[in-house]
């Protein structure tokens, strides 16, 4: 193994060790009367879920075609695509406030998706319905407000 392939590897494995000490974290949050999920459940699963992310991305972190040693592999839009999402993330929390949780999260994940690459109308209707889902799942499922 070559010194880029564990630098390829090393956000994997941060993410394992980030997930597995959520997961693990979450344990000492208090469990509900009756069988009921506790607090710790949503916690628990993010942090497995990283785990299984990082797990992966340490098994076949990407490919090297076209990578240099020491090279510029980003590219201009490379970074404006970050730049982008970097200002989204930051702005979101403005905008829940300004538009409300459904509109805010649907305009975010339609932006990453077109970011990405997805049609417009692939973009939209995703974005839309997994706002929708997740506003439903943590309103009347989790009792959460958001």
């Amino acid at each position: 193994m070559t010194m880029a392939d564990a630098m390829r590897r090393l956000p994997g494995l941060c993410a394992i060790a980030l997930g597995l000490g959520i997961a693990g974290y979450a344990g000492v949050f208090p469990e509900m009367d009756g069988g009921y999920p506790g607090p710790g459940l949503f916690p628990r699963l993010v942090g497995i879920g990283l785990a299984a992310c990082g797990l992966a991305l340490v098994w076949r972190p990407g490919s090297a075609e076209g990578a240099t040693e020491g090279g510029d592999e980003m590219g201009w839009l490379g970074r404006v695509r970050f730049a982008a999402g970097l200002l989204l993330v930051i702005a979101f929390p403005w905008l829940h406030s300004v538009v409300g949780f459904f509109i805010a999260t649907t305009l975010l994940a339609l932006s990453v998706g077109l970011m990405l690459g997805a049609r417009w109308v692939t973009a939209a209707l995703t974005s839309a319905l997994a706002s929708g889902v997740i506003y439903l799942l943590f309103t009347r499922l989790l009792g959460v407000p958001l």
